[in-house]
C-alpha cells in the first residue's frame, strides 16, 4: 500500500485513526501492530511471514541477551547473524551467484540451478531496525521488550516500515510504553503529511517524468545538454521523493503520538561531504556511525584506521542500497571525498560559502550517476556524455525536450523546488516576525489551513488522474 494512494488516504488512514481514538490505551499497540501487518500484506502476503519470523528472531535473542549476560555477546552475534543471513539471502545471494558464475564460466563450474530471489519490500529497513534492537539491548541502552506485540509494533509500524526513517529502538522504547493521543498532534502530523504528499505527487513525480524519459534515451543519441538535464532532474527527483516519504512518515507517527527524528536537513546546502552526511538520510548515516564506524575504532586509532573505517562504512552504505557494483561505486565516491577532506584542510582555505555549496552540489550531482544508471557501462557512458568525450548532436531529442518535457508546469515546479531545496521557506519562516504583526496570527492560520486543504485536494486530483509511481527507496 502506498501513502499516495486512494485506498490509504481515504480508507486505511481514517479507519486506523478512528479505531485508535476509540480503542482503550492498553490495546492501542495491538491495534497499530495489526494495522501495520495489514498495511504490509496489502500488496501481497508472500513475505509477511518473513517479517513475522524476523521479529520473532529479534524477540527471542533480545530476551536471551538480557537474561543470560554471561553469554550475552554470543546471543548478540547469533541474533545479528540471523538478521544479516535473511538480508543476504534475499538481497545479495543473486548478486554473488551472478558474479561467481561470470568468474567460473571458463572453468565450467557455473551453478545454473540457482534461481533469482524476489527482493521483499522494505527488508533493508526492517533488518536494520532489528539489529538496532539487538545491539541496544546488549549494550544495556534499552531493556529487552517482554511484550511481543510491542516489539512487533516497533518493527512493523507502518509509517516507517517500507522506506524508513531507520528508527533506533532506544528512541521510541518509552513511547511504546506511554504516549498521549492529542488532537494537536493529529493536526501537526496531518500538516507534515500533506506537505510530504505534495512533495511526492506534485514535485517528485514531475521530475520523475522528465528524468525517466531522458535516462531511457539511447546513449548514442544523447547530447551533452540532455545528459546534464537527465542528471539534474534525477538529483531533484530523489531528494523530493525520499524526503517526501520521510515527511509523511514523521507526520503519520505524530498523529499516533510518536516523535520521529528528522531525516533530512537541506542536504543540497551542504558545504562539504561531511556536512552532506549530517543532512542527507540522517537516520542511516548515524546508524552506520554508531553501530559500525565507532565500533571499528572511529577516529581513535590513527589516520590509517580512520581512512580504512571510512571506506568500510561507505562501501557498506553503498551496498546497503542495493546488490550492484553501481551502488558500491556510489559508496566509494563518497568514501573518497570524505577521505580527501580529512587529508586536505579545505576549511582553512576560507572558500566563500556560496562557492563551496556550488562545488558540493556539482559533485553530488556527479555522485547520483551510478545510483541511477542501469549498470557500469551505462554509468561510464553517461560520464562520457556529460563531459563531451562521446559527443552527439542534440537533434530530435532536443526538440522533444523543448516541446514535450520542458513545459511551463515543469519550469514552475523547478522554481518551487529550487526555492524549497535551498532553504527559501526556512528563511522566510525564521524572519516572518519582522513583517507580520501578532494580530495577524489568526488570519495567517486560516490562510495556512485553506492552503493545506487546497494542496490536499490538488494532490488527490494528481493521484486519481496520474499513473502508478512508487517511492524510489521502496527497492532498498
Amino acid at each position: 500500500m502506498l501513502f499516495n494512494s486512494v485506498v490509504f488516504l481515504y480508507l486505511f488512514l481514517p479507519a486506523t485513526l478512528l479505531a485508535y481514538f476509540i480503542f482503550p490505551k492498553a490495546l492501542r499497540n495491538h491495534l497499530l501492530a495489526i494495522a501495520s501487518i495489514s498495511f504490509f500484506a496489502w500488496g501481497g502476503v508472500n513475505y509477511t511471514l518473513l517479517l513475522l519470523v524476523s521479529t520473532l528472531i529479534n524477540y527471542v535473542f533480545g530476551l536471551l541477551a538480557e537474561d543470560d549476560r554471561k553469554r550475552g555477546k554470543l546471543w548478540l552475534i547469533l541474533g545479528v547473524l540471523a538478521n544479516l543471513g535473511i538480508l543476504f539471502y534475499f538481497k545479495y545471494s543473486g548478486f554473488f551467484m551472478e558474479n561467481y558464475n561470470q568468474l567460473a564460466k571458463g572453468l565450467g563450474w557455473q551453478i545454473s540451478e540457482f534461481k533469482a530471489v524476489i527482493l521483499p519490500i522494505g527488508i533493508s529497513f526492517y533488518t536494520f531496525h532489528g539489529m538496532s534492537y539487538q545491539i541496544d539491548v546488549y549494550r544495556d541502552v534499552s531493556k529487552a521488550q517482554r511484550k511481543f506485540m510491542d516489539l512487533l509494533l516497533y518493527k512493523t509500524f507502518f509509517p516507517q516500515l517500507i522506506a524508513g526513517p531507520i528508527i533506533r529502538y532506544n528512541t521510541i522504547a518509552e513511547q511504546l510504553k506511554k504516549r498521549e493521543f492529542l488532537w494537536s498532534n493529529v493536526q501537526e502530523g496531518l500538516e507534515r503529511f500533506i506537505i510530504g504528499l505534495a512533495k511526492k505527487v506534485i514535485i517528485a513525480n514531475t521530475f520523475a517524468y522528465v528524468a525517466d524519459a531522458l535516462w531511457t534515451i539511447n546513449i548514442s543519441d544523447m547530447g551533452i545538454t540532455t545528459a546534464w538535464l537527465a542528471v539534474f532532474c534525477y538529483t531533484f527527483q530523489i531528494y523530493a521523493d525520499f524526503s517526501a516519504y520521510s515527511d509523511m512518515a514523521i507526520g503519520l507517527a505524530k498523529m499516533f503520538g510518536f516523535q520521529f527524528p528528522e531525516n533530512f536537513n537541506f542536504p543540497y546546502l551542504a558545504k562539504s561531504f561531511k556536512d552532506f552526511w549530517t543532512r542527507w538520510h540522517i537516520s542511516l548515516s548515524t546508524w552506520f556511525r554508531d553501530y559500525l564506524y565507532i565500533p571499528l575504532g572511529g577516529n581513535r586509532k590513527g589516520p590509517g584506521r580512520i581512512f580504512l573505517n571510512l571506506w568500510i562504512v561507505f562501501l557498506c552504505t553503498g551496498f546497503w542500497h542495493g546488490a550492484s557494483w553501481n551502488f558500491l561505486i556510489w559508496g566509494a565516491f563518497h568514501g573518497f571525498f570524505l577521505s580527501l577532506e580529512k587529508l586536505v584542510p579545505f576549511s582553512n582555505l576560507k572558500i566563500p560559502a556560496v562557492i563551496s555549496r556550488c562545488i558540493m552540489f556539482f559533485l553530488i550531482m556527479l555522485s547520483w550517476v551510478p545510483f541511477r544508471a542501469v549498470d557500469l557501462g551505462h554509468t561510464l557512458n553517461m560520464y562520457k556524455k556529460m563531459f563531451g568525450y562521446s559527443p552527439a548532436p542534440e537533434g530530435t531529442y532536443h526538440l522533444y525536450m523543448q516541446s514535450t518535457l520542458l513545459t511551463r508546469d515543469f519550469y514552475l515546479i523547478l522554481l518551487i523546488s529550487l526555492f524549497c531545496a535551498f532553504g527559501g521557506i526556512q528563511f522566510i519562516g525564521e524572519r516572518k516576525h519582522l513583517f507580520l504583526r501578532k494580530s495577524l496570527a489568526k488570519s495567517i492560520d486560516l490562510v495556512k489551513l485553506a492552503a493545506l486543504v487546497l494542496i490536499f485536494a490538488l494532490c488527490s486530483i494528481y493521484i486519481v488522474s496520474g499513473s502508478y509511481s512508487p517511492f524510489i527507496y521502496f527497492r532498498f
